[in-house]
């Protein structure tokens, strides 16, 4: 009696798992692209927090950082990035200096920021929208 596997038997089993791999695979990729950035989500937070004080008080609020800082302040509540802020635009001006700001207004709408990290990482303040999206430098 033979002990082992076919060369069919081999194929076949191989071709099971690369048609498994063919639909499972491009699946876990997409789910790792959708997963939520924690800076992303942390400076969402903030803002949902900035817009609400705006609203409740009339006046626009602002959000202040560090250059070369991990750290956006909004009056008590601190975030910290997952890196340090390199370059900082503001209604698409480069801010010179090292400290930073932006504001959030009583209707809910932010001025339009643009925070480069360290690690390429581009953080982008839509507007309208009073949300943070992420993308990567290349």
């Amino acid at each position: 009696m033979k002990k082992g596997f076919t060369l069919v038997e081999l194929l076949i089993a191989l071709s099971i798992i690369v048609i498994f791999l063919t639909f499972t695979l491009p699946k876990v990729f997409k789910s790792i692209e959708k997963s939520p950035d924690s800076d992303v989500q942390k400076l969402n937070t903030l803002l949902n927090k900035a817009c609400k004080e705006a609203k409740e008080t009339g006046i626009a609020q602002e959000i202040t950082g560090i250059k070369g800082d991990k750290t956006l302040e909004f009056l008590d509540e601190k975030i910290r990035l997952s890196q340090e802020v390199s370059d900082v635009e503001v209604n698409k001006h480069l801010r010179e200096g090292i400290t930073y700001g932006f504001k959030i207004y009583p209707q809910c709408i932010s001025d339009f920021v643009v925070l480069k990290l360290t690690n390429n990482k581009i953080i982008t303040l839509e507007p309208l929208t009073l949300t943070a999206s992420v993308q990567y430098e290349k």
